[in-house]
């Protein structure tokens, strides 16, 4: 749909300046002189250029070995990889939770979305976050719940917390129950219990632990405001 959208304001806005006037100036003159007007204007053909390059045989044949290689490629990769399933926020009502497959569920802010596997659960428990999101973790002591959030990792085995991240690659944990660990991929570790919050800055690349101050970090889960 967004492909086909950018392609009609592509097409209507390839056409040179003046069609517009012209194409305006066609029917006052039919109504001028009495002519029917039709109800709808034909618009000229946008004018290509480039250049034409003409294939020799050799040409082709190396095109045709290329495209060939390259398909088998994508169906190797669609048939044979795990397939990567998207959750996003825009596609859940609101306050309604996404539930994994290993009993785990995720509340997505609008504009968030988690990407796993299709076989999350049975080898590993690690999906990647963009966005806003609130996770009840079903404990399992063989597979730690890890989620990656632009350089950073957060990692449990069973507990209840919210990940905040933007595009500017700030990161922040705040966590409601159990104990988290937060860390960069430089390794820089810092361990989250009940009550506290890490903030991760992609300028200082470090990570600063905190008592959670905002009461309303979950507003937009709960769509309650605190007011003191």
């Amino acid at each position: 749909q967004s492909f086909n959208q950018l392609k009609k304001v592509y097409t209507l806005s390839s056409f040179e300046k003046h069609t517009a006037s012209e194409n305006w100036k066609k029917v006052v003159q039919k109504i001028q002189t009495g002519h029917e007007v039709p109800d709808y204007i034909e618009l000229p053909k946008i004018k290509k250029t480039g250049t034409v390059f003409r294939l020799t045989p050799m040409l082709r044949i190396a095109a045709a070995v290329t495209i060939i290689v390259g398909l088998s490629f994508l169906f190797r990769h669609i048939v044979f990889s795990p397939e990567q399933l998207i959750v996003s926020g825009a596609d859940l009502r609101n306050n309604e939770p996404y539930q994994l497959a290993d009993g785990s569920e995720v509340y997505l802010n609008d504009d968030a979305s988690i990407s796993f596997p299709e076989n999350f659960g049975s080898k590993s428990r690690e999906l990647t976050l963009k966005g806003e999101a609130f996770f009840e973790v079903q404990r399992n002591e063989k597979f730690p719940f890890i989620i990656k959030t632009n350089q950073t990792t957060t990692q449990v085995l069973g507990t209840s917390f919210n990940v905040f991240s933007d595009a500017r690659g700030n990161v922040k944990v705040s966590v409601v129950s159990g104990v988290v660990a937060f860390y960069t991929k430089k390794r820089h570790k810092v361990e989250l219990h009940a009550g506290e919050e890490g903030t991760f800055d992609p300028a200082t690349n470090e990570i600063v632990a905190e008592k959670i101050n905002d009461p309303n970090f979950q507003a937009w889960k709960t769509g309650m405001l605190v007011f003191s």
